[in-house]
């Protein structure tokens, strides 16, 4: 893997997939869905956060998204009225401490029927038994793509998400943000 693609997000134009650069994945559910606390009529998913470095790039995740939501919502779009996947680290109490080092964070998600593929630094897939390599503060990249609403629900619940594929683990640390 080139050190661009651990510093930089960039986007699979044959797959037609994202990859983010190397994160700190928080909140994993990716061996096991979880219901939303907030909406728990909402079906379980699968879901992670992911720490952005600052001095990583994401302007091509940004971008895409902001097109996206051009295309569905209107060039006039307004973020406010949109619900996003990218969110600032300092507008969450829990993860306010990190914002220095990570101001912004990803949030990722998969439809139970759905699982992302799990990899481990190898490249090799993970036995979904071995979760104890799966843990909030390891080191990671994300595949996804990016979906909203059908056209015709796009006016009833405005958002923009991240569709989670595939996830590769790579370096231990610490875990955080528990």
């Amino acid at each position: 893997m080139s050190a661009s693609k651990l510093t930089h997000a960039w986007f699979n134009e044959t797959t037609g997939e994202f990859f983010t650069p190397k994160v700190r994945i928080i909140y994993p559910a990716l061996l096991e869905t979880k219901l939303n606390r907030k909406f728990p009529a909402n079906p379980a998913k699968f879901s992670a956060s992911a720490l952005v470095p600052k001095t990583a790039d994401i302007s091509a995740i940004i971008a895409a998204v902001a097109k996206f939501a051009a295309d569905l919502y209107g060039a006039n779009w307004k973020e406010k009225e949109v619900k996003l996947p990218i969110k600032k680290t300092t507008s969450y109490d829990k993860l306010a401490e990190f914002a220095a080092d990570y101001p912004i964070f990803l949030r990722v998600s998969a439809n139970a029927d759905y699982p992302p593929v799990i990899f481990g630094r190898d490249a090799k897939p993970l036995v979904r038994r071995e979760v104890s390599e799966v843990y909030s503060g390891r080191w990671g990249i994300f595949a996804f793509n990016i979906w909203g609403p059908k056209p015709e629900n796009k006016d009833v619940n405005k958002f923009v998400s991240l569709g989670l594929l595939r996830v590769q683990l790579l370096d231990h640390d610490d875990p955080i943000a528990t």
